[in-house]
């Protein structure tokens, strides 16, 4: 992975990347969709080269987008959206019955249990 300690008016500082497809169609991200935060002050790249031909594009370049695959048509489409609007039920998909909540941050809605204790040892012999 390709890391770096960056502030946060740093991170915003990089510059906007974009996919230029085929067909002509540009599709621009911005710092905060083409790296992801891997700990606090901490921001990978997303984008990576597959080392054959072409690159692989993460997750992290599908926050606040509803990204549809046409697999007949083949053809990908980017629509921008606001996923945390979605979760909170305030916006609807774009796709009929459809949705995408990957990227959200969303607060878990209760807490997580305590993993169970272990069985208790056996006492020495």
């Amino acid at each position: 992975d390709y890391c770096y300690e960056a502030s946060d008016a740093e991170l915003d500082a990089f510059a906007d990347q974009q996919l230029l497809f085929g067909n002509g169609v540009r599709v621009r991200f911005g710092p905060r969709q083409y790296a992801y935060e891997l700990r606090s002050g901490v921001w990978c790249l997303g984008v990576f080269d597959n080392e054959h031909n072409g690159a692989v594009i993460g997750a992290s370049n599908m926050r606040n987008h509803e990204v549809i695959f046409d697999r007949v048509q083949r053809r990908v489409a980017f629509v921008r959206s606001d996923c945390a609007a979605m979760h909170e039920l305030r916006h609807e998909s774009v796709l009929d019955g459809g949705y995408s909540l990957g990227g959200c941050t969303i607060p878990p809605s209760a807490p997580t249990p305590p993993p169970p204790k272990p069985p208790p040892q056996p006492p020495p012999p």
